[in-house]
C-alpha cells in the first residue's frame, strides 16, 4: 500500500489507542503493516492473529464487547459520498446541455445546497465520532439525516427553476429539517468527548451548522414571499451568501481538513494555539459580516472581514507545516498525488476567495455592492468545495469502504488513473474561469474554461462509480 508515515506521524481522526492486551480485532480487515490505518481503524493487536497453520481463533467475548463496530456508520458514509457524486453530476450535468439552465444558479444550487450539503452531511458525525472515539450515531437517524437534507435540495432546485416557488419553499423547509437533524446528531457525538480540546470541535462544528440554518431560513422566506424578506432581499441575499457559503460550507471543509489533509498526506496532527485561533476566526468572522450586512453597519463588516483574513492565513499556515512534514509515499503514487494534491488546492482556492470576499465588502461596505458573485463564487465552489469533496472520497472509498485490501489496492489504482493531469486542466480551468468573470468576458474563455473544468470533473466520477461499484471478479487486479 504505502510505506510508513515520517517519524513521529501518526494516523487521522480515529479511536483512541489502548493496550494491545485490551484491543479488539476491528470488523474488517486489520492494515497492511507498515500502513497508516485509515479514520476510524483500529489496529489489530498481533496477539489476536492467529499463527500460521493454527485453526481460526474468534475474539474473546470480553473485547467484542469493548469494540466499536463502524462498519454500518461507514456503509452510511460512502453512500452518502455517492449521493454527492450524483449531485455534482447533475450540476456537471447542467452545465454542457445547452438550455438546461439560464444561468449560474442552478448548477450552483445543485453543487452547493445538494453535493456539498449532502457530503458534509455524510462525513460530518463520522468524524466526529471518530475524533472523540466514541460509538456512531444511530445509521436511522443519519439516514434521515441525509434523506431529508438530499430530498430538500432536489425540490429546492426543481421547484425555483420550474416556477414552483412553493415547491422550492417546501423544499426549503426539509433541508431545513435535515440540518436540524445533523445539528443534534454532531454535538450529541462532540459533546461526550473525554478530551477538552477536542469538545472545542462542538462550538466549530455547532456553529457552522446554525449559520446554514439562519441562512437556508432567509431563503426559505424569500421563496414563501414574505414581504419584509422581499423588500430587503438584496442585502439580504449577501448575509445568506456569506453564511451559507463562508459560515457555513468553508467552515466544514477547513475544520475538516485540519484532521484528513494530515491524514492524507502522511503527517502527524499537530493542532496548536494558531491553528485553533485561526478556526475560531473562522467560525466568528462570517456571522460577523453578515450581520453587518444586515444592519448596514461598517464597522461590523470590517471586523468580520479581518477576522476572515486572519483565519485564512492561518489556515495557509498550517497547510505549509503539514506539506513539510509529509511523509514519502513508496507504492500508489498516483493515487496520493491526486488526494494531496485536490485537498492542497482546495485549501489555497477557499483562502483565496475568502481574503477576495472579505477584500470586497471591507472596501464597498455593507450592501449589494458588498459582493462579487462569480469572482467569489467560483473559486470557492469549484476550486475548494468540488476539490474537496473528491479528494476526500478518492481517499475515504479505499480507506474504510468495503471489501478487502486487494480490493482496496485496486480502488486506489483506479482513483490515481491520469492524476496529474485532472489535477491541472481542473485548477487551469478555475482560474480562466475566475479570469473571464473579473473581465466580464463570456465568450470563447469561458467556453475553454468549462471544458476544462467539465472533462477532469467527468473522469472523475467515472472513477469513482467504477471504483465503488468493482468488478466481480477476483485475482490480483480486481476486487475479490
Amino acid at each position: 500500500m504505502s510505506s510508513a508515515p515520517a517519524p513521529g506521524s501518526a494516523p487521522g481522526p480515529g479511536p483512541a489507542a489502548r493496550p494491545a492486551s485490551a484491543q479488539a480485532a476491528p470488523p474488517g480487515p486489520a492494515a497492511p503493516p507498515g500502513a497508516a490505518a485509515p479514520p476510524g481503524a483500529v489496529a489489530r493487536p498481533a496477539s489476536a492473529q492467529a499463527a500460521p497453520g493454527s485453526p481460526p481463533r474468534g475474539p474473546l467475548p470480553a473485547l467484542t464487547r469493548r469494540g466499536i463496530d463502524r462498519s454500518r456508520d461507514r456503509a452510511v458514509t460512502i453512500a452518502g459520498l455517492a449521493v454527492a457524486a450524483a449531485y455534482l453530476l447533475a450540476a456537471m450535468t447542467v452545465i454542457v446541455v445547452p438550455g438546461a439552465s439560464s444561468g449560474p444558479w442552478l448548477p450552483l444550487h445543485l453543487a452547493l445546497a445538494g453535493g456539498a450539503s449532502v457530503a458534509i452531511a455524510a462525513l460530518l458525525p463520522f468524524f466526529a465520532a471518530t475524533l472523540v472515539a466514541t460509538a456512531p450515531a444511530p445509521g436511522a437517524w443519519r439516514a434521515a439525516a441525509l434523506g431529508l437534507i438530499g430530498g430538500g435540495a432536489l425540490l429546492l432546485t426543481v421547484g425555483f427553476r420550474s416556477g414552483q416557488l412553493m415547491v422550492a419553499a417546501a423544499g426549503g423547509v426539509l433541508y431545513l429539517a435535515g440540518m436540524g437533524v445533523l445539528l443534534a446528531l454532531t454535538l450529541r457525538l462532540l459533546r461526550g468527548s473525554l478530551i477538552a480540546r477536542r469538545r472545542i470541535f462542538s462550538v466549530f462544528y455547532g456553529a457552522a451548522l446554525v449559520c446554514v440554518l439562519v441562512g437556508a431560513a432567509l431563503t426559505t422566506l424569500f421563496l414563501a414571499g414574505v414581504p419584509a424578506i422581499l423588500a430587503a432581499w438584496p442585502t439580504l441575499r449577501v448575509a445568506h451568501a456569506w453564511l451559507n457559503l463562508f459560515g457555513f460550507v468553508g467552515l466544514v471543509v477547513a475544520v475538516t481538513l485540519i484532521h484528513l489533509y494530515p491524514t492524507v498526506v502522511g503527517a502527524r496532527i499537530d493542532q496548536g494555539r494558531a491553528t485553533v485561533a485561526g478556526l475560531l476566526a473562522l467560525t466568528g468572522g462570517p456571522a460577523i459580516v453578515a450581520l453587518g450586512f444586515m444592519a448596514g453597519f461598517w464597522l461590523l463588516v470590517a471586523l468580520g472581514g479581518l477576522l476572515v483574513t486572519g483565519g485564512m492565513i492561518a489556515l495557509i499556515a498550517y497547510a505549509v507545516d503539514v506539506l513539510r512534514r509529509r511523509a514519502r509515499w513508496t507504492t500508489d503514487p498516483d493515487w496520493h498525488r491526486f488526494t494531496t494534491g485536490s485537498l492542497t488546492a482546495a485549501i489555497g482556492w477557499l483562502a483565496a476567495a475568502g481574503i477576495g470576499a472579505a477584500a470586497v465588502a471591507v472596501i464597498r461596505g455593507p450592501g449589494p455592492a458588498g459582493w462579487v458573485g462569480g469572482a467569489i463564487v467560483l473559486p470557492l465552489v469549484l476550486g475548494a468545495v468540488v476539490q474537496a469533496i473528491v479528494g476526500s472520497w478518492s481517499h475515504l472509498l479505499p480507506a474504510i469502504g468495503p471489501g478487502s485490501p486487494v480490493r482496496h489496492a485496486w480502488q486506489r489504482r483506479v482513483l490515481g488513473r491520469v492524476a496529474l493531469p485532472r489535477l491541472v486542466a481542473f485548477q487551469v480551468g478555475v482560474g480562466v474561469l475566475l479570469l473571464a468573470s473579473v473581465a466580464g468576458d463570456g465568450g470563447p474563455a469561458v467556453t475553454a474554461g468549462q471544458a476544462l473544468v467539465v472533462l477532469p470533473m467527468a473522469v472523475s466520477l467515472g472513477l469513482f462509480g467504477v471504483a465503488l461499484g468493482g468488478r466481480r471478479t477476483a485475482g490480483r487486479n480486481g476486487p475479490d
